[in-house]
């Protein structure tokens, strides 16, 4: 007779053998520059088998979406691994949105079963609208970068609390 932890790896890899892998990505997402976004990806396959995944940018095997190198450098954010390994998520979070950020994102999965199997998806479209401030109803646009806004903030709280400072002192 078979003890439990014998089984369980007879299963897996009978489930391995059989395994057919699917990625599946949200067509097209829009998000306006200095906001934050998340790219849908996930995929389906036979139990849970340990993998990893990859997104790529205009075309599978172009250029890789990391935090630690490229155009979006310290603006991405990946899924938790056991999000992969029990929900079969592979979404990234792309933070601080350029308007040069607009392109085809590709996802890419391979399991490590028997055999090392690898799919991608068809791709998300990533509109990014410029911010741009509309006023007087004219046809000028102006563009107002995430830095700009975040200069403003920081002068209105700073202002804000030199008044509420001065204020205080005067009663």
């Amino acid at each position: 007779m078979l003890d439990g932890e014998i089984l369980l790896i007879i299963l897996t890899a009978v489930q391995a053998s059989e395994q057919t892998l699917y990625v599946y990505q949200t067509p097209k997402v829009s998000a306006t520059e200095c906001s934050s976004v998340t790219l849908f990806c996930n995929f389906t396959s036979n139990g849970t088998i340990p993998g990893f995944y990859k997104w790529y940018r205009h075309s599978v095997w172009g250029p890789e979406v990391t935090n630690t190198s490229g155009e979006l450098r310290g603006r991405v954010s990946i899924v938790r691994p056991a999000e992969f390994f029990f929900h079969k998520s592979a979404n990234i979070h792309l933070h601080h949105l350029n308007f040069s950020d607009t392109g085809l994102y590709i996802c890419v999965v391979t399991l490590l079963a028997n055999s090392e199997e690898t799919a991608h998806g068809n791709g998300t479209f990533l509109e990014v609208k410029r911010l741009v401030a509309d006023g007087w109803k004219s046809q000028l646009a102006i563009t107002i970068g995430c830095s700009t806004i975040a200069v403003i903030t920081v002068l209105i709280l700073v202002a804000v609390g030199g008044f509420l400072g001065y204020h205080n002192k005067c009663e």
